[in-house]
């Protein structure tokens, strides 16, 4: 005698224990993806505005002007695109004044997004 299953498929606990898990793997695959972006759009805001404070960095040693006693103007809430608003802080010192006098180091400073900063530095004669 030959058994026959008289149910063919899935019942409906079965069928609603995989949408369950479906929608659980959704919902993580979703959360990565969210998490993914939002890191993506940090690092392209960090790339614009490094790049930014290289070029004020390149401005600021090309002027043969500063001493080791010379103060820069900082620059607040300056607007960047795809940033909002930006403070760029300058520092201009003399490492070592005794055996090197002409030597200063200068660094810029952006600060944006309530706290997160970009820094560059750079000695120059």
């Amino acid at each position: 005698m030959k058994k026959t299953n008289l149910q063919a498929g899935f019942s409906a606990i079965e069928l609603l224990i995989t949408l369950i898990v479906a929608s659980m793997f959704l919902f993580s695959g979703y959360q990565i993806y969210r998490q993914v972006v939002r890191d993506g759009a940090d690092a392209n805001r960090v790339a614009i505005l490094s790049n930014k404070v290289n070029e004020k960095l390149g401005q600021q040693i090309k002027n043969s002007a500063l001493t080791c006693t010379s103060t820069v103007p900082s620059e607040l809430n300056v607007p960047e695109p795809g940033i909002g608003p930006v403070s760029y802080t300058y520092i201009i010192s003399c490492p070592n004044p005794t055996n090197v006098p002409t030597m200063k180091l200068i660094k810029v400073q952006a600060s944006y997004d309530g706290g997160k900063i970009v820094q560059h530095a750079s000695y120059s004669k």
